[in-house]
């Protein structure tokens, strides 16, 4: 099959006259560059039922494991600093996980990504890196973003629509996120949570409400920290599955189903489909790869499908 493809990009070529020394191997290259689909994400990096197709993998690595492993660290610490756990007050140790362990390291992550054509991860982890670095700008006193501020009420409420902002990012993420698994729902939806509640913390802290502004970010910490557990539970997925330790944990898979395709002999018309009710979908090179009947979005489903196939299959001898 895959020599008939290539045959039939070099016809493409000829036939729009572009001149060009593609070898075999660019053309596998060239084949595999696309966007992963939801569906494709979830088979390749969390899926239990299925076995994932060989043509999504790579030499590659799984780089998503290591931007979940820097997302269970730095918001496990984040959420212990938050809740003032041992009596922390003072964020200055968070300076450098923000900075090298969240920052940098899912911003390696998001290229990884985007070279292997995930969309999403690389959205996700682009984003995580963007606000790590943000936040960590404000931490960092040489960088002077705070103490430009003379009024700690106007630095209070810079800070809570700083927040604001990233809340509504987050809250896009969780909408996408219900074509992947649970897991990130779960986690999408407590990150957006905690983003909201540091928020308010910061518009209280501002109006001086300092005692609810407290709880307020106690209970963002608890939010993030449940977060974080979801960070921890993929992450051990991921090395379990990469080492093949016999047993998988489940995700909650709600990537949507593969479409059944049922392939139709060549000899049938397209007159035919259309007389039963039915439309056709011809591939990209009909006498190379065929008819494709999407059973998903037309009438050749379960039990009336096999009446409908064997309709087709009479009228197509009929016309030999």
């Amino acid at each position: 099959m895959s020599e008939k493809r290539e045959q039939i990009l070099s016809k493409d070529m000829e036939s729009n006259h572009i001149e060009s020394t593609i070898t075999s191997e660019e053309l596998r290259i060239l084949r595999r560059l696309r966007t992963l689909e939801s569906a494709d994400y979830e088979v390749q990096y969390f899926d239990n039922k299925h076995a994932p197709r060989g043509d999504m993998f790579s030499k590659m690595g799984n780089p998503s494991a290591l931007g979940i492993s820097v997302f269970a660290v730095a918001n496990t610490m984040i959420a212990l600093f938050l809740m003032q756990v041992r009596g922390i007050q003072h964020s200055n140790a968070l300076v450098g996980v923000l900075w090298f362990t969240g920052g940098i390291a899912s911003w390696l992550t998001a290229i990884l990504e985007l070279f292997i054509g995930n969309t999403f991860g690389w959205c996700v982890f682009g984003s995580f890196a963007g606000y790590y670095f943000a936040f960590a700008s404000v931490l960092t006193p040489s960088f002077g973003i705070a103490a430009a501020y003379t009024d700690p009420a106007e630095l209070n409420n810079a800070l809570g629509v700083f927040f604001c902002v990233w809340a509504s990012l987050f809250l896009i993420f969780l909408i996408a996120s219900v074509k992947t698994n649970l897991i990130f729902v779960w986690i999408f939806t407590l990150v957006d949570f905690t983003a909201w509640l540091l928020a308010a913390s910061y518009f209280q802290a501002a109006d001086g409400n300092t005692a609810v502004a407290l709880k307020l970010q106690k209970a963002g910490g608890a939010f993030l920290f449940a977060c974080a557990m979801g960070g921890w539970y993929l992450l051990f997925i991921q090395l379990t599955e990469s080492l093949n330790f016999g047993f998988k944990l489940p995700t909650g898979s709600l990537a949507p189903r593969e479409k059944e395709e049922v392939r139709l002999p060549l000899t049938i018309s397209p007159d035919a489909y259309l007389t039963l009710g039915a439309s056709v979908t011809k591939s990209r090179s009909p006498n190379e790869c065929g008819l494709v009947y999407d059973t998903d979005r037309h009438i050749m489903k379960k039990g009336g499908g096999l009446f409908v196939a064997i309709g087709l299959v009479i009228i197509g001898s009929e016309q030999i």
